[in-house]
């Protein structure tokens, strides 16, 4: 239920960055309640009249969170909510339709829905977050391959993400949102280069962190985590919903403590979207031109900010996301028309183990993002074992996503021959043990030596 209004407006839960309830549809139908999200606060106020919505900035990790207003496009039964009469109460909802708000609210005379569609990152989000990351992110190399072009037959540039600052792409979105709107202490949850990209991020900018974290996290990730000063703590992924164990967390913590999700936030797709930008402008500046661009996904923050710059600056080049095989909730999304969500998926691609899209990066992908195409575990090994015996790089099995995909369609015709390729690598932080568990698993010679 909703809160007793104040004046002539009335006190609003926010739930605009998480889908942890679902609506039913956009239609009359009654919608469920979303629960608060961990570090919004519901705050002061939904002004109808004017389709104005405010946010707590002390405990709101939103976008322009410089602004204490935010205004609204607001439609309904009989267009603008002007004249009506105030409600007693309003609560907002989620639809199914990810990145639209339902707000049922309700007077002595009527219970009404009104639809509030949120705004987006842009490109020039991106602009600002490479600003705010200059000199402190690294600029990650752009590799080649000789023998992956004559296998491939095309002309395949590798932005090698496991060069960056934490071993992910992750520290580039984790430092532009905690610098934007988490230094009064942070609190996030990942399966770990989220976590170490929060972690340094947080050190570098005096904050302190606090990490909800998988007790199967990879060892690396979790000794990363701790090594830059963050608290850890652990949930069971399987048995246990993240979301639920934050709620917890969040109330031992201070109140200015500010919830930073590892994809679904504005900063944090503004500054993943540097990785593309990065990369189209160092080829422009060679007069090359990209006809694909191969990006993995998880809750979509990387293709999401990637897609945002490659639209801007290359539009003919066509985006492609790369998932699991058992986690294919970001195509069967894009597919249907709306966020699905799963169960934790099984797969060696634990940097993907995500239930679903978040509403932002679902929005945007359906406009940004060609297709899908999911990948098997054993497809993720041979991209390891090639980046470790020719390129000379340990990277982890998410990272091998993208060169997996692009494996796939050029060998289902869908890539021609002779195509300019982007792939992205977007981390290389694996234990040695298991890396090397993995990559001798699929290589007879290498298990015969480990029986001897």
């Amino acid at each position: 239920s909703g809160t007793k209004p104040t004046g002539p407006c009335a006190a609003a839960y926010c739930a605009a960055m998480r889908n942890r309830t679902r609506g039913h549809g956009a239609g009359n139908s009654p919608a469920t309640p979303a629960t608060l999200l961990p570090g919004l606060a519901s705050s002061k106020i939904l002004q109808f009249g004017s389709a104005l919505y405010r946010l707590d900035s002390r405990r709101a990790a939103r976008p322009k969170g410089d602004r204490q207003w935010e205004r609204l496009r607001v439609a309904g039964e009989g267009g603008d909510c002007a004249g009506q009469e105030e409600p007693e109460s309003a609560l907002l909802f989620r639809t199914a339709a990810a990145g639209v708000l339902r707000c049922r609210y309700t007077s002595r005379s009527r219970s009404r829905i009104i639809l509030m569609i949120m705004d987006l990152p842009t490109y020039k989000d991106v602009v600002d977050a490479s600003k705010t990351i200059l000199g402190i992110a690294h600029r990650t190399p752009i590799q080649t391959s000789r023998t992956l072009d004559d296998e491939l037959g095309v002309k395949v540039f590798i932005k090698a993400e496991n060069f960056q600052r934490s071993g992910s792409f992750k520290f580039r979105g984790a430092f532009n949102a905690v610098s934007r709107c988490g230094k009064s202490g942070v609190l996030t949850y990942s399966s770990g280069n989220h976590a170490q990209g929060i972690a340094l991020a947080s050190k570098l900018l005096g904050v302190q962190a606090t990490i909800i974290m998988p007790k199967d996290a990879p060892k690396s990730k979790v000794a990363g985590t701790l090594g830059y000063g963050a608290n850890i703590v652990y949930y069971d992924r399987y048995a246990e919903v993240r979301d639920e164990v934050a709620d917890k967390v969040m109330k031992t913590l201070p109140e200015e403590t500010v919830f930073i999700p590892p994809y679904n936030h504005w900063y944090v797709i503004g500054g993943q979207g540097t990785v593309g930008k990065e990369l189209i402008e160092s080829l422009h500046s060679e007069d090359i031109f990209l006809d694909f661009i191969f990006v993995c996904v998880g809750g979509g923050g990387l293709i999401s900010g990637i897609s945002l710059a490659v639209k801007a600056l290359s539009p003919r080049t066509i985006v492609i996301g790369v998932e699991p095989e058992a986690g294919d909730d970001a195509k069967r999304s894009l597919e249907s028309g709306q966020i699905v969500h799963i169960n934790t998926p099984k797969t060696i691609a634990d940097g993907a183990q995500t239930q679903h899209l978040g509403e932002m990066t679902f929005e945007i992908m359906k406009k940004n993002v060609s297709q899908i195409v999911t990948v098997s575990d054993q497809e993720l090994i041979d991209g390891m074992r090639f980046f470790g015996e020719r390129m000379k790089m340990i990277v982890e099995p998410t990272g091998c996503l993208a060169l997996a995909g692009l494996r796939k369609l050029v060998k289902s015709g869908h890539v021609k021959r002779g195509s300019k390729c982007g792939v992205i690598i977007s981390g290389g932080n694996c234990d040695l043990s298991r890396y090397c568990e993995l990559i001798s698993s699929s290589n007879p010679t290498l298990r015969l030596l480990n029986r001897i």
